[in-house]
């Protein structure tokens, strides 16, 4: 396998959300729910690091986001996904009570995190960028 300079940029932005993710200095628990995007290098690479619970929104477009629109997280909820992706799902998981922790522009992916409103409030919500 070789190096490209789109492997080694691809892999920059997942060292990006990974650090953008703890800007705090503590080490987060992982997120209980993963959105990425299985047609992106970058948001695969992301999900191949998270043993948990996810859903890959190349298959939400087709079945009208019924996995996302069902699903109730009981933690934090972590993405790397276009805007419009992370439009749509933010949008979907805010009428599930789920406030905005994070979000970073990376390149052309946005990293984001949603928290249960009231883990939100206590953990300081801010955009990282």
């Amino acid at each position: 396998m070789s190096i490209t300079r789109r492997s080694v940029l691809q892999g920059a932005l997942v060292v990006g959300a990974t650090l953008a993710a703890g800007t705090s200095g503590e080490l987060a628990p992982p997120p209980a729910l993963l959105v990425y995007d299985s047609h992106l290098a970058a948001s695969r690479t992301f999900r191949s690091r998270h043993t948990g619970r996810a859903i890959d929104l190349a298959g939400e477009h087709a079945n009208l986001w019924r996995n996302l629109r069902s699903v109730r997280p009981t933690g934090t909820v972590a993405g790397l996904t276009r805007w419009s992706d992370y439009v749509q799902t933010r949008a979907l998981l805010e009428g599930q009570r789920l406030r905005l922790r994070t979000e970073a522009r990376l390149g052309p992916l946005f990293y984001w995190e949603m928290a249960c409103a009231e883990s939100a409030g206590s953990q300081g919500s801010g955009k990282a960028f």
